[in-house]
């Protein structure tokens, strides 16, 4: 920088500045890029049928091979972040997706910077002189195994007319099929039913992945396999029906029914089936298989008024949890048969009991599963029956425990029968 003053005899002042490079502008660089799953779908019940959630993403639901049906879809779709810096002289940006098992190609996503951001890209991405971050922009919603590579061009100029490429490729993203239902659990509340009386026939079932569940049939055949009592199908497209409405509870995990009734009481004996089938599909994928259930004959002979585990009806299957230093547990057992002329025994132990009693029955020790058998016999050999499985599992809490107390406590539970613990009640027969 010269000054020159307008008087001659004034010198001339001058300054220059240090050295100043001008350096070309970095190249750009993909700094990362990354999948990762997000859940899309609502609730079942604030679901509208009428509009779909993806439809602000047309490149995913146009696809022919995805279904049309959104409860077909994972519960989550595909999605991919990436970063670059500097991407002032990208030209244009592909992002191309392949399955890794080969079976399709994927359409490219190919856009242009050169006049900003483009606006497909502008709701997932932010662009700066220095950066463009893009964030959960939706790539697949079809299942399957995914690699994706993303490349920047820049660089083209008039001699150089294919440019600079930068590429980041993805590790194989999966985005797994939804799981099917599946039967955790089915039978009936009790073994034996008396034909005209006034408790029905009641199913009890446990299924996981409730989700993908369309319907669940239910039916009971003989022995020989003829159908019996005829197919009840449960529609669950809109939720839990109606009918199951005061019997069952629904999470995300598992559906839950108990004491469901069966109107159905012809003396016989019989096997209940459960079929689920899953959304979109024809027929069952999971079936389940109850005990076998006897229905009595109301003819005149001996009759259980009742057989009760802690003064509620005695299951098929009763299952309890024992803590090894803890006190000594117990169930308390009672009965009352009708008839004349009776012999009522309970086995294996202690055998023959009165007609009405309460028997406190010590659990354990240990693990171990038994059948509680209350058999009642008249004169002319008659006979009927109710049974329970009592099964008894430790605590995980307790496993690795073993003191001196609970050995000396498990010894006296050895040495306690059944029979002496009977405390009989006032019996009334005719």
């Amino acid at each position: 920088l010269t000054a020159i003053p307008k008087r001659e005899q004034q010198a001339i002042a001058q300054s220059e500045t240090p050295p100043i490079t001008i350096l070309p502008l970095p190249d750009p660089q993909i700094v990362g890029l990354a999948g990762r799953l997000l859940s899309w779908k609502p609730p079942v019940d604030q679901r509208d049928r009428a509009s779909s959630p993806l439809a602000a993403f047309p490149w995913l639901v146009n696809d022919p091979d995805t279904p049309a049906d959104l409860d077909l879809l994972p519960d989550r779709i595909l999605v991919l972040d990436w970063d670059i810096a500097y991407p002032q002289q990208i030209s244009t940006l592909e992002l191309v997706g392949q399955p890794t098992d080969g079976t399709r190609t994927l359409p490219p996503f190919s856009w242009s910077l050169t006049e900003g951001l483009p606006e497909m890209l502008q709701p997932f991405c932010q662009l700066s002189p220095t950066r463009l971050v893009c964030r959960q922009f939706p790539v697949a919603v079809r299942p399957g195994e995914y690699v994706y590579e993303l490349t920047a061009t820049y660089g083209v100029t008039a001699d150089n007319t294919v440019g600079t490429t930068a590429q980041a490729s993805t590790e194989p993203l999966q985005l797994l099929t939804p799981a099917e239902p599946k039967i955790i659990s089915f039978s009936s509340d009790r073994f034996t039913y008396s034909a005209g009386g006034t408790e029905p026939i009641r199913l009890n079932w446990a299924i996981a992945n409730p989700a993908q569940l369309q319907s669940i049939r239910a039916i009971g055949r003989s022995l020989e396999g003829r159908v019996a009592v005829p197919p009840l199908t449960f529609i669950f497209s809109g939720g839990v029906p109606a009918a199951l409405a005061p019997f069952c509870q629904l999470t995300s995990a598992q559906l839950t029914c108990q004491g469901v009734p069966i109107d159905f009481d012809q003396p016989g004996q019989y096997q209940f089936e459960l079929a689920v089938i899953p959304k979109g599909g024809t027929g069952p994928t999971e079936t389940a298989q109850s005990e076998r259930v006897d229905i009595e004959s109301a003819a005149a002979g001996p009759a259980v008024a009742y057989f009760r585990i802690d003064g509620r009806g005695a299951p098929p299957k009763y299952t309890a949890t024992l803590d090894p230093n803890g006190p000594a547990q117990t169930i308390t057992l009672s009965w009352q048969v009708q008839g004349s002329d009776l012999q009522v025994e309970l086995l294996p132990t202690p055998g023959t009991v009165p007609a009405e009693a309460t028997l406190t029955y010590q659990l354990g020790p240990g693990e171990k599963t038994e059948t509680l058998t209350l058999r009642v016999t008249d004169g002319e050999g008659r006979q009927v029956q109710r049974s329970v499985v009592i099964e008894t599992v430790i605590s995980p809490s307790g496993t690795n425990a073993d003191s001196a107390s609970s050995r000396a406590q498990n010894r006296s539970l050895r040495q306690t029968s059944p029979a002496s613990l009977l405390l009989p009640a006032p019996v009334s027969q005719p």
